[in-house]
C-alpha cells in the first residue's frame, strides 16, 4: 500500500503477527520490515515468499 502524506509518497506493508486475527494485523514500514525480516522481500514477489514457507507452493 501507498500512503499518500503532504505530497508524500510512503510505501507500507501489512504485517499479521502470530495470528489470523484483524487485532495481530499492523501496517509497518516497508523499509523497516525489509531491513528486520529481508527473506521476506527476496524473491521479488511478497505473496510467493509467504506462500513458500507456508507450503503452499
Amino acid at each position: 500500500m501507498i500512503k499518500q502524506l503532504r505530497g508524500k509518497e510512503i510505501p507500507l506493508v501489512k504485517f499479521i503477527w502470530g495470528g489470523a486475527t484483524p487485532e495481530s494485523a499492523t501496517w509497518e514500514l516497508e523499509e523497516n520490515m525489509k531491513a528486520a525480516y529481508p527473506f521476506l522481500f527476496t524473491s521479488g514477489n511478497f505473496e510467493d515468499e509467504i506462500f513458500k514457507r507456508r507450503g503452499d507452493l
